[in-house]
């Protein structure tokens, strides 16, 4: 995967120490007190945005775990074609003890066809997330994610397995309603989410126990008009910063950048 990539530095304010002049000046019988300003550190973070999002078409599961589309289903999918995008957003440290509070990702469709069905991860996952060192659960037939894994498709899974990137893996089911089981490897941090129902999403990203660095991948469910071949976004990030205890919090937000997406 590519990346737009922008480097921001974050200016800290030079803060004031104070030399006292010592012996005491004998013909005023004081000390001198005189401040001077010591250089303030400059935190360097890259932020990068993936600009080649990974995608798989969820018509294509059903047909590599050869099994039929479900009659409930049908009718989504004479109207719909329905995809999974992963998204991507990350922070690297280049200087000082930047310590990153919060990322944010905002992706938004050019066209009016396309809908978001559902993200992952989404504000439903975290405590799942909070005491796991990574997710799994089910996808259904219509895209959307569950964290909880139906007794239904533990006794369906299929030995194919299909790799979408960044240890994400998908173990497609023989159970009509389901595509199949998904396992994440990464551990997430604290997360909000929006957009379902949209043309939009969104993330914000927040530390739990481990420095917000790295790379965070983030996958969006469309549904666009039967037979779109290519669609277009913009996007932006958002990454806070601040050297620690005492240290005022900063903002910098990314360029907005247009992405086409193939769907063929």
């Amino acid at each position: 995967m590519k990346y737009f990539e922008e480097t921001f530095e974050f200016e800290e304010d030079k803060p004031l120490n104070f030399d006292i002049d010592t012996p005491l000046n004998q013909s005023m019988g004081f000390a001198q007190i005189t401040p001077t300003e010591t250089p303030g550190e400059v935190l360097g973070i890259k932020v990068r945005i993936g600009n080649e999002p990974i995608v798989k078409d969820l018509k294509k599961l059903y047909f590599y775990a050869n099994k039929a589309i479900p009659a409930d289903l049908q009718v989504l999918f004479e109207n719909k074609d329905i995809y999974l995008i992963m998204h991507t957003i990350s922070a690297i440290r280049l200087s000082g003890s930047a310590k990153v509070d919060e990322l944010q990702y905002h992706a938004e469709f050019v066209e009016k066809g396309p809908q978001t069905i559902d993200l992952l991860p989404n504000t439903s996952f975290k405590e799942v997330i909070k005491v796991d060192l990574g997710i799994k659960g089910a996808i259904s037939g219509g895209g959307n994610f569950s964290s909880t894994l139906p007794a239904e498709l533990s006794q369906s899974l299929l030995p194919q397995i299909i790799t979408f990137g960044a240890d994400m893996k998908i173990q497609l089911s023989s159970n009509a309603n389901f595509v199949g089981k998904f396992s994440y490897s990464l551990k997430f941090p604290i997360i909000q989410s929006a957009g379902i129902a949209s043309n939009f999403c969104t993330w914000v990203l927040n530390p739990d126990d481990k420095p917000l660095l790295g790379d965070q991948c983030l996958i969006q469910t469309i549904a666009v008009p039967k037979g779109t071949k290519n669609i277009t976004y913009k996007t932006t990030g958002v990454c806070k910063a601040d050297r620690g205890l005492f240290w005022k919090q900063q903002t910098m937000q990314t360029e907005e950048y247009l992405i086409g997406l193939g769907l063929g």
